[in-house]
Parts: C-alpha cells; structure tokens; sequence
C-alpha cells in the first residue's frame, strides 16, 4: 500500500521533479513568509479559527476517553497529521479529513441507542433528499465567492496587461500567481508563490526586505534601481508606499482598482 502511495505522487505533470521542488523548499529562508508554512497558531483568526479549534478539542477530549478502541490506523494517522498541522499549518487539513472516522465512531459510541423506528427512518430520508436536492441551490448562492482570494481582480490585470504590458514590473507575491494565471505569461511578473523553486536567493532576499512590518525606503529605493523597475502593482490599501511613490519620488497612482494600485514612474 505505502508503495502503490509513492507511485500517486509521481502522477503529476512534474513527475518525480515534484521531490525537486519540494526539497528546494524545505529548510529555504522563503518558508519564515508563506503562511501555510507557518504553525497553526500564527493562521489562527478569531472567529473564523473557532469551529476548527473546538472540533480540535473534542476529537482529542474523545480520544484520551475512548483511547483504546477504534481502528489503529485511523487513529495513528489522525494523531500524525495534527501534531504535523500544529507545527506546519498546511498539514491541519490532512487532520480534518482522517480524524472523521475515529471521530465518528467516538460519536457513535457516546450517543443513545435508540430503537428502530420507521417513521423516524422516513423523516430523516426526506430530510437527506431535500438536503441533496438544495446543494445545487446552495453552490449557486456561494459560486461567486469561489475561486481565487479577491486581492485583484480581472478587471485590474486587464488594465495592466492594456496599458503596461511591456513594462518593468514589480508586482506583490499574491498578484504574481494571478497574472500569471490570465495573461498566461504575456506580462512578466517579479515574483509570485513558487518563491525558492523559481527564483534566485539574491531576488528573493531583496524582495522580502519590501514586505517588512516597518517601511523601508531605502530597500525600496534600491530594489526599484537595481532591477530598472518602471511599474509596481501593490496593494492598494498601502498607504505608506503610495506617501513614499507618489508624495516622495514623484511618480504617479496610475490607476486604483478595487484591491490593487498601478504606480508608474516619470
């Protein structure tokens, strides 16, 4: 079984260049900036993080009572992936999904036991096939939430890809993705989520300088001359990089979408 697992991973468009990448990564100085590499603790937001942490606490509050009963294996497993989550957000997932089956049965051992009642087996297979029957509903309330985190928007790369396409850019690390995504390629972008996989250590390292809880101008103004850079597309709500291009080297706000802002220099 381990073997036939190893042999799923290989079935990707990378191949095994999928273990390249990823021991790229691992141990990188990139990992300290993207969250899902973070502990779960610095991901925790309030009230959103509320529902994960308490089915957290029953699923061990269960555990530690009815330890010793229940398939090893899903047990082992779940344990693996949460203590794997606490210490790397991107595993919390895994957890969530292996952890429904001891979980379950947990439930099931808790519960009351209630006779066999035909009217109530009824009521609860209407109320299975009007639950069926309303997802289609459902997922058309919630499509239009889908997709990718609104931090720009079509309507912003295709003013970009308009009337700078063959700028120098400097872009954040969420656009990057994104750019790459609906101009397939035609506008080159500075950085985006590959990080260490696709990027030289210099770049990366004069990057996150940019990202620092305090402004610097003086990483700005060196990443903006070393690398010729005529065009940033930022975050709009960046108020402190648009007093230091617009208030203090003169360049211009170009254009102010809904999340993102085009500065364009003289």
């Amino acid at each position: 079984m381990g073997i036939g697992c190893f042999i799923a991973t290989l079935i990707n468009p990378l191949g095994w260049h999928i273990y390249q990448g990823l021991a790229t990564v691992l141990g990188h100085f990139s990992q300290a900036y993207i969250t899902e590499w973070w502990p779960y603790y610095r991901n925790v937001a309030i009230p959103g993080s509320i529902p994960g942490i308490i089915y957290i606490l029953v699923f061990v509050a269960f555990e530690l009572r009815f330890g010793g009963s229940g398939p090893i294996e899903a047990r082992l497993i779940s344990w693996l992936f949460l203590f794997l989550g606490l210490y790397q957000f991107r595993y919390m997932s895994f957890f969530f999904m292996f952890s429904t089956i001891p979980l379950a049965l947990h439930l099931d051992r808790v519960l009351p036991k209630q006779p066999s009642n035909l009217k109530i087996e009824r009521s609860l297979l209407a109320a299975g096939i009007i639950a069926a029957c309303a997802l289609p509903l459902v997922y058309m309330r919630i499509d239009p939430g889908l997709g990718f985190p609104q931090n720009i928007s079509e309507q912003d790369v295709r003013y970009l890809q308009t009337h700078f396409s063959h700028a120098r850019l400097l872009n954040h690390w969420n656009y990057g993705g994104v750019l790459i995504f609906h101009t397939r390629g035609a506008i080159p972008v500075f950085m985006d989520g590959r990080a260490s996989t696709a990027y030289p250590d210099a770049l990366l390292r004069d990057y996150f300088k940019l990202v620092q809880p305090e402004f610097d101008e003086t990483a700005w103004d060196k990443v903006l001359e070393k690398y010729q850079i005529d065009t940033v597309l930022w975050v709009k709500a960046h108020d402190e990089l648009r007093r230091f291009l617009v208030g203090k080297r003169c360049w211009k706000e170009a254009y102010a979408g809904s999340y993102a802002s085009i500065y364009v220099k003289p």
